[in-house]
C-alpha cells in the first residue's frame, strides 16, 4: 500500500496526523507532500497548529491534520 493510501485511510477512520506519528507508525518522512497530494486531489484534509514538547524538552508548533467531519443526514 503506498504511504498516501496508508495515511488517507487513517484519516478517514477519523485519525489524526501529525509528522512524528507518521514517521513512527510507518515511517514516511515526507508526510507533508502526501498531505499536499491529498489537497489536490480534492481532498479536504484540515490543519491545526498544536504544541508538544520535542526531544530536548521544548515546547514546540507542529501542524495536526484531520478530515473535514461529514455532515450526517
Amino acid at each position: 500500500m503506498s504511504q498516501y493510501k496508508i495515511m488517507l485511510k487513517d484519516l478517514q477512520e477519523g485519525k489524526t496526523l501529525t509528522r512524528m506519528i507518521c514517521i513512527n507508525k510507518y515511517g514516511i518522512f515526507e508526510s507533508p507532500a502526501r498531505i499536499t497530494e491529498m489537497r489536490n486531489d480534492g481532498i479536504d484534509v484540515k490543519t491545526k497548529m498544536v504544541f508538544v514538547i520535542n526531544a530536548n524538552g521544548k515546547r514546540v508548533r507542529v501542524a495536526q491534520w484531520t478530515l473535514k467531519a461529514k455532515a450526517v443526514a
